[in-house]
């Protein structure tokens, strides 16, 4: 049993994954190495602490409502986010970490314990967030570009047709504007 309850801690320990455990109230239980290279945080200054520590605080609220509505629903896991979302978590030094997460209810022997799986996601969100804009934009006059007036004209247009309003649009033509170009 000690060698098998090594394995897994072992394992635990040795994934790219952080992970956060907290019991019922919110408070850290567990977490791995991965956790504290990510948080700036080490386990034996964080054990026992409001699980809001790792939150910024404009999110606290929110967070502590999704966390109570995640433990009445007798879930066993729950994926948070999708490919363009994610959650927001706090570094010791204050800087907010874009993360991905999974959460799952774990039985210990004693009760549940409710950990998170967590990855840094803010390179992802970052490039997706470029290429957006790159496809929004004209490179050379940093304007919005065709697509972009396509995609916001269908929008004023749904805007209008549901308001019953008008809508109207105006067209400059700027002179000699190729030899700028």
């Amino acid at each position: 049993m000690k060698i098998e309850k090594d394995f897994y801690k072992n394992l635990i320990n040795q994934t790219a994954d952080a992970i956060v455990a907290i019991d019922k109230n919110n408070t850290i239980v567990f977490i791995n190495r991965s956790a504290e290279i990510l948080f700036g945080h080490n386990l034996k200054n964080i054990s026992g602490k409001n699980l809001n520590i790792l939150i910024p605080d404009r999110f606290h609220k929110k967070h502590n409502t999704d966390i109570k509505k995640f433990l009445t629903t007798g879930q066993d896991a729950q994926y948070m986010g999708d490919r363009k979302s994610f959650i927001v978590g706090r570094h010791a030094d204050g800087h907010e970490i874009k993360l991905g997460a999974n959460i799952v209810r774990v039985h210990n022997g004693n009760g549940y314990v409710y950990a998170a799986i967590l990855r840094d996601v803010s390179w992802r969100i970052e490039l997706l967030d470029d290429l957006s804009e790159q496809a929004r934009l004209d490179p050379l006059t940093g304007q919005l570009n065709r697509r972009s007036f396509l995609e916001i004209a269908a929008n004023e247009c749904e805007r209008a047709n549901r308001h019953g309003t008008n809508l109207a649009c105006l067209f400059l033509d700027i002179d000699r504007f190729k030899a700028l170009n």
